[in-house]
């Protein structure tokens, strides 16, 4: 899931891969959430130029 500084969530990847393609979502900060196959989560900040 990747949601916008403010919760809002912008993306949501069902079968996600080594890759993450954010075409069609605007430059920013943004913070990337990733629920593991052992149900742990993590979460990462990350800037699309």
């Amino acid at each position: 899931m990747v949601t916008d500084p403010s919760g809002v969530v912008v993306k949501t990847v069902e079968n996600p891969s080594s890759e993450l393609f954010l075409g069609g979502v605007k430059s920013g900060m943004y913070i990337l959430t990733l629920t593991m196959k052992d149900g742990s989560v993590k979460s990462m900040k990350t800037i699309k130029k």
